[in-house]
């Protein structure tokens, strides 16, 4: 009694981390490099109802100079429809004459990514580009693109990973 039109409470991870592991993805000179991770493998499907709280992105990546280097996250979503598709910027034209980074990118963190020449093993913000995955359904496929901008020199993309903390709609 009392319970009749109530709703489980819905059931969301409070963390999911995917990697793409080992890659050693080449990154062309002058073109693209693109790696898919998709959250749901292994996990099953998210819940409809849970949305992303927080999105962190850790990538490592070689290059002749990381100021050729742009880097952009796609989330699809593929819960809704039209399909909503998600792109952000979360760096380019850093760190010229660097050659290597190996970061975690958190929105949350002091310093934005740059700042550390080379960027090797700290935490950096992206101005606001993971921050706008906020709200999203968490799953499905996680596209990284790294492109490099200018003829000359090539790299490779050696891994990358995404954390995300989930919530409940409200």
């Amino acid at each position: 009694p009392g319970l009749e039109g109530a709703q489980a409470p819905v059931n969301c991870p409070p963390e999911i981390e995917i990697s793409s592991g080992d890659i050693n993805l080449p990154i062309p000179d002058g073109g693209v490099a693109e790696s898919t991770i998709d959250v749901t493998y292994g996990l099953g499907e998210v819940n409809a109802a849970c949305m992303i709280s927080d999105l962190d992105v850790s990538l490592a990546l070689t290059h002749g100079d990381l100021s050729d280097v742009r880097v952009e996250l796609v989330h699809d979503t593929q819960i809704v429809s039209p399909t909503v598709t998600t792109s952000q910027v979360l760096l380019a034209g850093i760190c010229a004459g660097s050659t290597t980074l190996a970061a975690e990118l958190d929105d949350d963190a002091a310093s934005p990514i740059g700042s550390v020449c080379a960027p090797i093993g700290g935490r950096y913000r992206t101005n606001g580009a993971l921050d706008a995955f906020d709200g999203e359904y968490p799953g499905n496929d996680w596209t990284l693109r790294v492109l490099d901008t200018a003829l000359g020199d090539a790299g490779t993309l050696l891994n990358w990973s995404v954390q995300l903390r989930t919530a409940p709609r409200p």
